[in-house]
């Protein structure tokens, strides 16, 4: 069975791939199972991480929209879910209770912390909408984190580093 996972708009397969812009090894195939970790074999199985190379808007972004028209608000989180759905397809259907890390990475310091991380609203409906995850109530989703970290080629993005829960561990 071959396990495929998109990273930064790449397709990546079996064995260890550095990305060329940055230390981290993005996936490795062991078992049957995806791992990744940063420059490192993982122990845990039940680690994916996957990179979102796009700006997701803030919310000063959404409530702007929402104010500007009673349609426009849910006309931008349907086409960015559309968007991050691109690049968590090739996640696997999780079947127990996840953390999320959460690692936003900015151009500037323009954008507060709380407006920035807003948008793990979109990452968790989409990941929902996708089917990866069954709901991203309490159950499904017990705890996640942020980081924050300016870009030094200025550009966007968020990591995401999921961890499947044991349910003994909850």
């Amino acid at each position: 069975m071959e396990h495929v996972i998109l990273i930064g708009g790449k397709r990546r397969k079996n064995n260890v791939q550095k990305d060329e812009n940055t230390s981290l090894v993005k996936v490795k195939k062991k078992d049957d199972k995806l791992h990744t970790s940063n420059n490192k074999t993982s122990p845990n199985l039940n680690k994916w991480e996957i990179e979102i190379p796009l700006k997701l808007p803030s919310l000063n972004d959404y409530i702007l929209k929402c104010r500007s028209n009673r349609f426009a608000g849910a006309q931008m989180k349907k086409k960015v879910e559309k968007d991050i759905s691109l690049y968590i397809s090739k996640l696997p259907v999780f079947r127990k209770p996840i953390k999320i890390n959460f690692t936003w990475i900015e151009a500037n310091k323009r954008r507060d912390y709380d407006n920035i991380c807003f948008a793990k609203k979109f990452v968790l409906d989409a990941l929902q909408s996708c089917g990866k995850l069954e709901n991203d109530n309490r159950k499904w989703v017990v705890g996640f984190t942020d980081s924050f970290e300016l870009s030094e080629d200025k550009t966007y993005k968020v990591i995401l580093n999921i961890e499947e829960q044991d349910t003994n561990e909850i």
